[in-house]
């Protein structure tokens, strides 16, 4: 597991590029059977758009200055949680997820 995950939200525009490589690298490895409906440059270009413009919906796993993994919450559901190929199975969902539920039950109580 690693150590030292940091979760904060996600900052426009640094953190739209690194979210677009995890979400695109991590598709690649775990569904590489999976048609693609838009080329990368496509994708990158849809992040940058949507980080910025719901940023506070947006946090990432950051490990020593480098991000790792990202999730999008939106309302109360977990819309996307991505962890970069290489980082996974090592705590980076575990501790996104946990956030996740921690924010949830914060709008409840």
């Amino acid at each position: 597991m690693a150590s030292g995950i940091e979760i904060r939200e996600a900052e426009q525009p640094g953190d739209a590029l690194d979210i677009a490589e995890i979400h695109l690298a991590a598709r690649r490895e775990a569904m590489p059977y999976l048609h693609l409906a838009h080329t990368d440059d496509e994708t990158r270009d849809w992040f940058a758009r949507m980080v910025g413009g719901r940023s506070a919906a947006w946090w990432v796993a950051r490990v020593e200055n480098q991000i790792v993994g990202y999730m999008l919450i939106d309302g109360e559901n977990l819309d996307h949680l991505y962890v970069r190929p290489g980082w996974q199975r090592r705590g980076v969902g575990l501790s996104l997820l946990n956030k996740a539920k921690g924010s949830h039950k914060s709008v409840r109580d």
